[in-house]
């Protein structure tokens, strides 16, 4: 049976040593309600990877963005800062394509932040199995000033149960995880918080293939 577990935070900032902490505190905060799905096993026709997501904050429609910035000390995949890297907009404009892309632009007025860990932890668990990767992705808006504060933001964690060892794959699954909308038909609710299922895949980046739903 498959158990499903909550534990996450509700808001990232925007230092290499904050989003670090608060990545880490997704596990480590407590708050283990656990959920039950019906018994269910990996069929033939079944790839791809097993993704867990909830919305912890989610004060943007992102709808209403036109924009968004990469920040210099917010690009983290397995603790490598990927701002530099240029396949991180390429694949942000294939999982979001009515959307424009800068790096450290400070006349776009949101800014987008993420950090990827791989570390196994039972706080949150599907088919018996932990996670062993968590990310966080969040959107912000940037003040008249410029500055970021990271206050009004969406802000969603995300899970996966498998191994990932390539960066650019484990982004690639987390943008479009956090793109997706929450879909009822395969959300819980636990303690107040939706949990969404889905079966995401690294194949053809770019095409932004459909998700299905999780048995």
């Amino acid at each position: 049976m498959a158990k499903f577990a909550r534990g996450g935070p509700k808001y990232m900032t925007f230092t290499t040593r904050q989003i670090n902490a608060v990545a880490i505190a997704a596990v480590a905060m407590g708050l283990l309600s656990t959920l039950a799905f019906a018994p269910a096993s990996r069929g033939p026709g079944q790839s791809g990877f097993v993704v867990a997501t909830a919305k912890a904050s989610w004060k943007i429609d992102l709808d209403d963005v036109k924009c968004v910035s990469v920040r210099p000390n917010s690009a983290f995949v397995f603790k490598k800062n990927y701002f530099d890297d240029p396949r991180i907009i390429e694949i942000m404009k294939a999982s979001w394509p009515e959307k424009i892309f800068y790096r450290d632009n400070r006349e776009c007025p949101y800014v987008i932040g993420f950090n990827i860990l791989s570390h196994t932890d039972h706080a949150i668990k599907y088919r018996g199995r932990p996670f062993v990767v968590s990310m966080a992705f969040q959107v912000c808006p940037r003040n008249p000033d410029g500055t970021v504060t990271g206050t009004g933001c969406s802000y969603k964690s995300i899970y996966l149960f498998e191994e990932i060892s390539d960066g650019i794959d484990a982004f690639a699954l987390g943008m479009k995880a956090y793109v997706l909308p929450q879909n009822k038909e395969t959300t819980v609710v636990s303690n107040g918080t939706e949990f969404t299922l889905i079966r995401l895949s690294v194949d053809g980046i770019g095409k932004q293939l459909d998700y299905r739903q999780v048995p």
